[in-house]
């Protein structure tokens, strides 16, 4: 099989800056009053309202069937105040990195399906952090927003080779025993951390969210932002159990212990949240 690129490097050198998807001025924008560690619901509004199209996705999200208000939703600080700011903060931030990646020319790649899995993940990242003993210097918030951005490589090889990726996809779903970056790999000569070094440096992101989207899968990274790394890839590795287990027990790291006394409350919460998310995800026009 010929590969598309014979190294990271080679396709490194391949795609110029005009060649990457970028974020609007608004997106931008957006993800930073997102992340003000602060935040209170009715700043809510008048953040959204610099991006029109993210705030009428929330309308709308606020008035789907996954909501189910009394009576339709025609105010945006209503549509926050139903969602509450968890939903409306995180599914914002989804929102706003997914805008930049056409995802429709690649039939067996399911969006609703890619952030109900990256929500979970970021609600397992902020649950999991305060069950690591001793506790580690990392800002929750800057996780939870790691793990929305973890799996972005992903997009950006949908978007880009749409073909490709859809053949993996399509592999993956004949035997669930075989990795997806090993199949694009053997496709296209990288895989979802190579899209992801770029896509990082492209957009000029924070050390903390380009380290994670780039190393989350490597248990052996020891990197200065290695605990939120460590920690997002605890928490896919917890989504993981619960998706084939139906539970987890104790992810293993090699730099981090949880208290294995604080985790059955965390299983419960996600498998709750599960449930929620997934239909969230659905509601949604991504």
């Amino acid at each position: 099989m010929t590969k598309l690129f014979n190294s990271a490097l080679e396709f490194e050198q391949a795609f110029p800056q005009s060649d990457v998807p970028m974020m609007s001025i608004g997106t931008t924008h957006l993800l930073k009053a997102f992340a003000q560690p602060n935040l209170a619901i009715d700043q809510l509004p008048t953040i959204l309202e610099q991006s029109p199209t993210i705030a009428a996705k929330l309308l709308a999200l606020a008035n789907s069937a996954w909501s189910a208000p009394a009576s339709p939703i025609t105010r945006l600080d209503s549509a926050c105040t139903r969602l509450g700011l968890n939903v409306v903060r995180s599914v914002g931030v989804a929102l706003a990195v997914s805008s930049p990646f056409n995802t429709s020319r690649c039939p067996n790649f399911h969006a609703g399906q890619f952030w109900a899995r990256t929500l979970l993940i970021a609600e397992a990242t902020t649950l999991l952090i305060p069950c690591i003993t001793p506790p580690p210097a990392i800002d929750i918030g800057t996780a939870r927003t790691a793990a929305l951005f973890h799996n972005l490589g992903l997009l950006f090889l949908v978007h880009n080779f749409h073909q490709e990726t859809n053949q993996a996809f399509l592999r993956k779903q004949t035997n669930e025993d075989l990795v997806l970056n090993e199949l694009l790999n053997e496709t296209l000569g990288i895989n979802t951390s190579d899209a992801a070094t770029l896509l990082a440096k492209k957009w000029h992101l924070p050390n903390a969210l380009a380290a994670t989207m780039m190393a989350y899968q490597d248990m052996q990274y020891q990197g200065t932002e290695w605990p939120t790394v460590a920690s997002v890839g605890l928490a896919v590795t917890a989504v993981g159990a619960i998706e084939t287990q139906g539970s987890f027990t104790s992810p293993k790291h090699p730099y981090l212990t949880l208290d294995s006394s604080k985790l059955k409350p965390v299983t419960s919460q996600l498998l709750r949240t599960q449930v929620a998310i997934n239909q969230l995800a659905q509601s949604i026009r991504w």
